[in-house]
């Protein structure tokens, strides 16, 4: 067996001593590498933080200088990134995407608001102005009326006809109008009323503009104008009650329940007669005769006509009855 001498003992020595020396000052350095990688600040940390790692909840790096959050690199940002103080997206964002994908508005309004936009976060013009797009709305192309006259007597109606073209236009509602309303009126409806002598024109006029023109003239001379006749007869006791009436205008039998042609300055004749029913029948007539003034024409005209009549009858001698008999004209309408 060796023997080591003091020489060889002292270097044993040494190095045990440099061996624990070692092992501690590894040990430190471990516990001190163990210790710096928690610590902020770090390189390892920093260079972490600093190449924003991939993932839906790590958010892109912020420049120090203010200048506004990068985009992704799809092109798109995230929720949280709100536009800019020129209401400008933010930058990265290469399809217009205002918002991120994950349904969350900017400023925590919910998603597909107008602020956010819709259809992937695209905000269209017609969100933006409150209307919805849609197609061009089919306009009336063209108007035609239809009517049976182009002359008409004064105080008489027709009705005019409209056809739009195309006929699935949106809006085919017309506005009537006449030219001279002391000529010619016409309702909403298109009914034409002669009110005047002279020339009218009727127009008819759709929404968008498109009109067309009805040219007419009514008669300074000539109106329709409604009868009434009735009666009144004053008599004794000696004449009876059994009494019919005729009467006639120009010749022509009437009622007093007919409208009529009225001509200005025309001389009209009137016949009133009245019959009793007995077989040896008493008999009043009268005629007259009356010329329509400018007066009578505008405002309308009476004729009266009075007569009487004895009682001829046996028994009866000396009976009589006076009869009195008013035409009235008005205008038609």
């Amino acid at each position: 067996m060796y023997d080591m001498d003091d020489q060889d003992q002292e270097r044993h020595n040494y190095g045990a001593a440099a061996l624990s020396i070692g092992a501690v000052v590894i040990l430190v350095a471990a516990l001190l590498l163990f210790l710096g990688a928690g610590r902020p600040g770090t390189r390892n940390s920093f260079m972490k933080r600093a190449t924003g790692e991939v993932g839906n909840e790590v958010h892109a790096p912020v420049e120090e200088t203010g200048t506004g959050q990068e985009g992704r690199g799809d092109g798109t940002v995230r929720a949280d990134a709100a536009p800019d103080a020129a209401g400008t997206p933010p930058e990265g964002s290469s399809d217009g995407q205002a918002a991120g994908e994950s349904g969350v508005a900017p400023s925590g309004l919910p998603a597909g608001t107008p602020e956010q936009g819709q259809n992937g976060g695209q905000t269209s013009a017609a969100v933006q102005s409150g209307t919805a797009p849609r197609d061009e709305a089919v306009q009336v192309k063209s108007i035609s009326l239809t009517g049976d006259r182009t002359f008409m007597l004064q105080c008489e109606q027709m009705q005019l006809s409209a056809k739009i073209e195309p006929a699935n236009a949106v809006n085919p509602f017309l506005t009537w109008t006449s030219s001279n309303g002391a000529v010619a009126t016409v309702t909403q409806s298109g009914l034409v009323t002669s009110v005047g002598g002279g020339d009218a024109v009727i127009t008819a006029t759709a929404p968008n503009g498109v009109s067309v023109d009805y040219p007419l003239s009514v008669s300074s001379t000539q109106k329709w104008m409604r009868l009434s006749i009735r009666t009144a007869r004053t008599e004794s006791s000696r004449i009876g009650d059994e009494w019919a009436y005729s009467f006639e205008i120009n010749g022509q039998d009437v009622t007093g329940e007919e409208t009529l042609v009225v001509t200005l300055g025309e001389t009209m004749s009137f016949y009133s007669a009245a019959t009793e029913y007995l077989d040896n029948h008493d008999l009043g007539t009268v005629d007259g005769y009356y010329t329509v003034n400018k007066d009578g024409f505008t405002n309308g005209f009476e004729v009266t006509q009075e007569f009487e009549i004895d009682e001829k009858g046996k028994g009866a001698d000396g009976g009589w009855a006076e009869v009195t008999v008013i035409f009235t004209f008005s205008n038609a309408i």
